[in-house]
């Protein structure tokens, strides 16, 4: 279930509504599942919609006091956003977090 959504502040958001209360299948996040089950960050590319740009999905898993996941953070770009980013070619003021 989504407990919290950060909304962008450089770049439109992905999303054209809020995922808060939401359950998450694993078709709608695959790698939030393969991360849990091998308890390590992972990264994956995959489109959001067959009609949509690719993402950058990057999963990090939220560890409890004994170690184990208790909840994982992910965070997703536009793969023209992190095109971008490596190739150096964000415009000047805009920070790159992910």
């Amino acid at each position: 279930m989504v407990v919290a959504q950060a909304q962008p502040r450089s770049i439109t958001s992905l999303y054209d509504h809020g995922l808060v209360g939401s359950t998450l299948t694993r078709q709608d996040s695959p790698i939030i599942l393969e991360s849990w089950r091998r308890s390590w960050p992972m990264r994956a590319q995959r489109q959001l919609l067959p009609s949509s740009a690719p993402i950058v999905q990057q999963v990090y898993p939220i560890r409890g006091r004994d170690g184990a996941p208790i909840a994982f953070l992910s965070m997703e770009t536009s793969l023209i956003q992190v095109e971008r980013h490596n190739a150096g070619t964000v415009p000047s003021g805009m920070l790159w977090t992910g």
